[in-house]
């Protein structure tokens, strides 16, 4: 029964080191490289067009000031796209984002997350009819104080 302990565990021990073994090692056969996404396709798994991509400016929440960027045209009644560009200012822990109304009735909050080191990602429900006025709104909450500022939909 030792012998046999004993045999498992070497062999074990050969297959997890052949697993573990890095990437560059000593045979002929090539690898395949993991393909690279398109340049418009991002982390958060879905490709964008980017002739629909537009800059609505930039939008102060205390002393961050955020660059807000429209992914795709917006469809009214589905899920609209957007990007927050924070630059080199740290990210906020809780961003809310809204496309309608100052007040948020009619529309859907949207909790965005964090993509990359600079920008957060999230998908806002544009309302089935938007009302007059509507603007896209950004909701920062930090150490218990929520501020908010919008921009236009079509900067």
């Amino acid at each position: 029964m030792n012998a046999l302990h004993t045999t498992c565990a070497i062999v074990f021990a050969a297959l997890l080191s052949t697993a573990c073994r890095d990437a560059a090692h000593d045979h002929a056969h090539p690898h395949p490289q993991a393909e690279k996404p398109a340049p418009f396709e991002q982390d958060h798994g879905h490709a964008h067009d980017p002739a629909q991509r537009k800059d609505l400016g930039e939008a102060t929440i205390g002393s961050r000031t955020i660059r807000v960027i429209r992914i795709a045209a917006l469809e009214p009644g589905k899920e609209s796209d957007f990007d927050l560009e924070f630059g080199k200012q740290a990210r906020p822990e809780t961003v809310r984002c809204w496309v309608g109304l100052e007040s948020g009735i009619g529309s859907r909050k949207v909790r965005f997350a964090n993509e990359g080191e600079s920008v957060m990602h999230g998908h806002p429900e544009v309302p089935s009819t938007l009302p007059e006025g509507s603007r896209f709104w950004i909701s920062i909450e930090e150490n218990g104080a929520t501020a908010t500022a919008s921009v236009a939909l079509d900067s």
